[in-house]
């Protein structure tokens, strides 16, 4: 159970090189994240971050850096995100 003085986010960082090879790393979005922290969910909430973005995963998303838990990963193959 949450207490009212937890607060729990999502955030996705992205991370990349320009045309001269300029580093560049930068937070995309945070989002609070009330639900149960289920691979469905967090999927759900990767998807959703990347589409109001305007970041195709199938041509921008190269690979994600995670933790190793559980539902991050499955979270990670539901959304086929390469790690």
């Amino acid at each position: 159970m949450i207490s009212k003085y937890d607060f729990l986010f999502l955030s996705l960082t992205g991370t990349w090189l320009d045309e001269n090879f300029k580093y560049f790393s930068k937070v995309l979005s945070v989002q609070s994240f009330t639900e149960k922290h289920n691979s469905e969910n967090i999927s759900f909430q990767i998807e959703n971050s990347l589409n109001n973005l305007e970041i195709s995963k199938n041509v921008a998303v190269v690979a994600a850096t995670r933790d190793g838990a559980k539902n991050i990963s499955a979270a990670c193959r539901l959304s086929k995100i390469p790690r």
